[in-house]
């Protein structure tokens, strides 16, 4: 908390309003970023019809869009987990599944 009250300029006790824990800041803080990455990358690929034409648009948004500031939510969220931080195991699987599964049952 001590690094994100530096970089915001607000108070320990602000954040704490709003979040109860730690923990509760990172999950939210990952949904964000994972929802910010998934709609950029998966950007019109429900306009194509086959699995093949899905991927290739999915490189090309991934190829011509910036990545999320700090990197990729999910592989940082593995990283951290890997660390032995007790968040929700099943929110990085969940995060992989829902890009696996914008590409049809091809996949």
């Amino acid at each position: 908390m001590g690094d994100i009250v530096a970089a915001s300029g607000l108070e320990k006790g602000t954040l704490y309003g709003h979040f109860s824990t730690k923990e509760e800041l990172a999950l939210l803080a990952f949904d964000y970023a994972w929802k910010d990455t998934s709609d950029k990358r998966l950007r019109n690929v429900e306009t194509t019809s086959n699995a093949v034409d899905k991927l290739r648009l999915h490189i090309e948004n991934y190829v011509s869009t910036p990545s999320f500031p700090g990197g990729c939510p999910l592989l940082n969220f593995a990283v951290d987990a890997d660390d032995g931080n007790p968040r929700s195991p099943h929110k990085g699987e969940k995060g992989a599944e829902g890009l696996g599964g914008s590409f049809g049952e091809d996949c």
